[in-house]
């Protein structure tokens, strides 16, 4: 899967020229926008429900932004939100409950990945940290997918920790995550990601 790889996400709908498309549609400020979207620092959001006040996800970021904290008030990161960006770290809110697909694509200088062990988080979307640079992530236990490629083309990665009482996933020693054909069964018979570094499996 490499450059040719384009797929359309589930919130944000694309990237690259979809994404410009949303950037132009903020930019103009027309009332309806307005009511719709929010910008503070370096960051779009977005309301899920319209008839809502609360602004709940974070659709679109500024190509150089290198570090985000991201607000309790946000559950979901849009498709390809912060892809090709410069982003170098990002802090992940507890009441995240879903990273979309190919949030963080092609954004090669993401190094650091914070999930709070207590985190909401239930999916991390296919390409979610597509040839990042990520050295290690701790999964926490509510995550219950694992989309395929979420991990794709990321050398750096030499550890992935899943917290032990995760229901889904399981990690052997590091360096091997398995998870299950039968989300039902107690038999862990599926592998998910080996670490980038590992020589033998046995």
């Amino acid at each position: 899967r490499k450059e040719g790889r384009e797929r359309k996400g589930e919130v944000g709908k694309g990237r690259g020229g979809e994404q410009a498309l949303w950037l132009k549609r903020i930019q103009n400020h027309s009332k309806q926008t307005k009511q719709h979207f929010k910008f503070w620092w370096q960051i779009y959001y977005w309301k899920k429900w319209q008839k809502s006040g609360i602004f709940d996800v974070l659709i679109f970021t500024c190509r150089d932004i290198k570090e985000a904290i991201i607000p309790d008030s946000i559950n979901v990161i849009a498709s390809y939100a912060f892809s090709h960006s410069a982003i170098e770290k990002i802090v992940i809110s507890h009441h995240i409950t879903k990273i979309c697909e190919g949030s963080f694509y092609k954004c090669r200088n993401l190094q650091q990945v914070e999930i709070p062990l207590k985190s909401r988080l239930q999916e991390i979307g296919k390409l979610t940290f597509y040839q990042s640079s990520i050295e290690s992530i701790a999964i926490p236990s509510s995550v219950s997918e694992l989309k395929e490629g979420c991990c794709e083309e990321t050398p750096k990665l030499l550890n992935v920790t899943i917290m032990s009482n995760n229901k889904y996933f399981k990690s052997i020693n590091d360096k091997l995550v398995v998870g299950k054909s039968d989300i039902k069964s107690d038999e862990f018979d599926v592998l998910v990601f080996a670490s980038r570094d590992i020589k033998t499996v046995t």
